[in-house]
């Protein structure tokens, strides 16, 4: 999931009677980032009163309101309404979201602008219309917790909207919102963040929104902060120090990388940023070290299988130019110069090898149907066009599609007359003659790419939505790729962190879990973290992006203590390894808060859920500093 977050806390209540609630402010409490919080509060406070009442103007009682801080989708004071609706709470001088839930209603908000000291909140009442988000919150001993804040944030832009509720004397909660925007950039995610409490996010769950979703039996398992806010001690430091292999000697430390993901089927290559410089070196010396051992044969990216399609043509038959190729994919953290640094490399590599022995290049994502399909006959080699009537046959509705959705659309027989026509082509191609080409093109990609397009037809009729599917389907197309083309591959991922990752991160089971679960130790993630320093990030995708500067982690943060035993560079540690001792097996399996940001800003405040290390990842690529990746110098129109 990409982010853009922040945090503090309160609960205010002012106005004619006297408060129900004494006011509380999370910038007190210490997972709050005090420098990041300076920055985003301000010195000055101000007053902000407002009423909350109801689409036919009935003043609503009870009602929970926050301040959120949009960066941070995190609330900085909050209050109750009178029995007459009204509220007064604190706020920074900065651009606020002022949300306000209550049962009965669907959330609602109204952004105050910086200065403003009046915000009004219309809410509307909950209809069959309505999604709603119930669970319970859970002590660590998996006994009820009452009265706990929870919160909702949904994903989009502008930033901001963050819902909050409290749980109730058996720690329950319900936080009901509209069903407006069902689009992938309304994602949501649920977790406590309570003065006194923090959860990871609630399982299971996958927060894509879907035209008649509801996500109900949450589970959120909350932690005290005291308990994950314990620094780590020295001893226990010091036995991480014996795994932790320095990025001072490069060489060694490429070496020490290599080994650890030797027989590998797939390799998930990470980043906590999709700006960071050195994240994005340090994992084309990977590549290229284990390319130049002659074992990789196919690098992924998270990109979709279309667009990738140029990079591909280029690597291998040495087609266009690396920089049209780069700067044609849509998502802009690969459009960078270590990208296309990476590409020339590969290609560099496969200049002297035979074609059989070349390495491939293809995008792991789901892209627009018309594409896909458009793509598909585009790619059909001389030789391979008399498939070219069975193939426009079997793609022939998804061509006239813009979006996946056109798909719900159709009667039942229609959808089950595309998905037989898309068997029948496979097979019929499974069956022929012609061997196909070599590489990815002709048979074998015409097989991978319908079934590709069968498996998101399926996931699209179960769920609603192709993205609640996006990171089986992730999953899916690299498992289509290693199984269905050809000859047996070993295949390097260019994705997030949170993608790779082995098991449940983010509120979602990730790329890296489905891969985990076919493949066992066939499947390695190797993550990167960073200690401080800066990378781009996007606060709003019609502008260009941001240097975004971080700062060193708290002392209870997993990278704290990282930072805290690698060398100058950084360090290396293989998880696995560090498991067959004692004390830093019960350090990894201890939650930790741990920043992994993605795309977009997101404010220091964010309330970075506590996660286990040990189910995560296979080993972690730790570099003391980020700098910010350097963009091309002309972009393709997005």
């Amino acid at each position: 999931m990409t982010y853009t977050l922040s945090r503090a806390f309160f609960l205010l209540m002012a106005g004619c009677t006297a408060s129900t609630r004494s006011e509380t402010k999370l910038d007190k409490v210490p997972l709050t980032f005090d420098s990041g919080a300076k920055k985003t509060q301000g010195s000055r406070v101000r007053e902000i009163r407002g009423k909350v009442t109801s689409s036919k103007a009935v003043s609503v009682e009870g009602a929970f309101v926050a301040a959120v801080d949009p960066p941070s989708y995190r609330a900085l004071y909050t209050a109750r309404t009178q029995s007459n609706g009204y509220f007064v709470l604190s706020a920074p001088e900065t651009e606020v979201v002022i949300s306000a839930t209550a049962p009965g209603y669907e959330g609602g908000y109204v952004r105050a602008a910086a200065g403003s000291s009046r915000a009004d909140v219309v809410l509307t009442l909950s209809s069959d219309k309505t999604r709603r988000f119930i669970g319970r919150v859970l002590t660590a001993r998996r006994e009820p917790l009452p009265r706990v804040l929870v919160r909702v944030a949904r994903w989009g832009l502008p930033p901001g909207r963050a819902y909050y509720s409290e749980a109730d004397a058996s720690g329950v909660f319900r936080i009901e919102l509209s069903k407006e925007d069902s689009h992938w950039s309304s994602s949501f995610d649920v977790l406590v963040d309570d003065p006194d409490y923090l959860s990871d996010f609630a399982q299971p769950f996958y927060g894509f929104a879907q035209p008649s979703s509801n996500y109900e039996n949450l589970t959120l398992v909350a932690y005290s902060r005291p308990s994950i806010e314990k620094s780590t001690d020295n001893v226990t430091r010091g036995r991480l120090a014996r795994f932790c292999h320095t990025l001072d000697d490069r060489e060694a430390a490429l070496r020490k990388i290599a080994a650890s993901v030797e027989g590998a089927r797939i390799i998930g290559l990470g980043e906590a940023t999709h700006g960071t410089r050195e994240f994005a070196e340090w994992r084309a010396r990977i590549v290229e070290k284990v390319a130049m051992a002659g074992r990789l044969t196919t690098m992924g990216l998270e990109a979709g299988w279309g667009e990738t399609l140029r990079i591909d043509d280029y690597v291998r038959r040495g087609l266009g130019s690396a920089r049209e190729a780069v700067g044609s994919l849509r998502y802009f953290p690969w459009r960078t110069q270590e990208f296309l640094e990476l590409v020339e490399g590969l290609r560099a590599i496969n200049v002297d090898r035979e074609e059989r022995d070349q390495i491939e290049f293809f995008g792991i994502e789901i892209d627009p149907p018309q594409e896909m399909a458009r793509s598909l006959l585009e790619r059909l080699e001389k030789r391979d066009q008399r498939l070219r009537p069975a193939l426009e046959a079997a793609v022939a509705a998804v061509r006239q599609w813009k979006d996946w959705s056109a798909f719900l659309h159709l009667g039942t027989s229609q959808r089950q007359e595309i998905r037989a026509g898309l068997a029948k082509a496979v097979r019929r191609i499974q069956g022929s003659k012609d061997a196909g080409s070599k590489g990815p093109a002709g048979r074998q990609l015409a097989v991978y790419t319908l079934s590709l397009i069968k498996m998101i037809l399926e996931g699209i009729e179960a769920e609603g939505n192709a993205f609640l599917k996006r990171d089986r389907l992730m999953a899916e197309s690299q498992l289509l790729f290693l199984d269905q083309m050809g000859k047996r591959r070993q295949i390097a991922v260019w994705a997030h962190d949170g993608h790779i990752a082995k098991s449940f991160m983010d509120g979602r089971l990730p790329t890296g879990s489905y891969l985990h679960k076919r493949l066992g130790d066939n499947y390695v993630a190797v993550a990167t973290l960073f200690y401080e320093g800066s990378f781009l990030a996007t606060r709003d995708l019609s502008a260009g992006r941001i240097e975004y500067a971080a700062p060193a982690p708290r002392p209870h943060f997993i990278e704290r203590d990282l930072g805290e035993v690698a060398g100058k560079e950084g360090c290396f540690i293989d998880l696995r390894e560090a498991s067959n001792d004692t004390l830093a097996t019960e350090w990894m399996r201890v939650p930790r808060p741990l920043r992994v940001y993605g795309a977009f800003e997101i404010s220091e405040h964010f309330p970075w859920p506590p996660v286990r290390l040990q189910d995560l990842w296979s080993s972690i690529v730790f570099v003391r500093r980020s700098s910010p990746s350097r963009e091309l110098e002309s972009k393709a129109t997005e």
